[in-house]
């Protein structure tokens, strides 16, 4: 009767390690499914966020080779003048079409810079909340283990020594099913 009793117990104890076993395999290939998927987005989200950065880098590049073009048409239009009245009419609205041009740029260049903030503050939010997500699904992960190795606890009367006495148990087991 001893015997079958202790037969029975290692079977018990047998199909709790595989049950553990079981949830600790679903629940890594659960975050490894998440990984993926997560890896796919932010590789998508940084592909438009460096697209949308080349866009506003460029027009400002196209403001500024256009105002530099301007200034030099300007200068060029000054010194062949030679001072002559109708020339200086040319050069009055040349100046002011710069000067508009310049205001236009710099609104431009603003509104870029502001954009390019506003990008950089949303990628460190991502980024923060990336770290947030995969801190709780370490603690998830980590947690789903010890609740998996651990019955859960009835009362407050259980101690340390009860914790420590069923993972020497579980060691026990796992050592007899390795030799066997």
């Amino acid at each position: 009767a001893a015997e079958k009793a202790e037969a029975e117990r290692i079977a018990a104890e047998k199909a709790e390690a595989e049950h553990i076993a079981e949830e600790e395999a679903a629940a890594e290939r659960i975050a490894a499914e998440k990984a993926e998927e997560s890896k796919s987005e932010r590789a998508a989200t940084t592909i438009q966020s460096n697209f949308r950065g080349f866009i506003a880098r460029r027009e400002v590049n196209d403001l500024r080779e256009e105002r530099e073009a301007q200034v030099a048409m300007a200068e060029s239009s000054k010194a062949s003048s030679n001072g002559h009245p109708h020339h200086q009419q040319h050069l009055t609205r040349a100046y002011a079409d710069l000067e508009a041009a310049t205001e236009a740029e710099s609104r431009a260049l603003a509104a870029a810079e502001v954009e390019a903030k506003a990008l950089a503050e949303t990628k460190a939010k991502r980024k923060a909340k990336r770290a947030r997500a995969r801190a709780a699904e370490a603690a998830a992960s980590s947690a789903m283990s010890t609740k998996a190795s651990e019955k859960p606890r009835s009362s407050s009367m259980k101690s340390e020594t009860m914790d420590a006495d069923k993972a020497a148990r579980l060691a026990a087991l796992r050592e007899r099913l390795k030799k066997k």
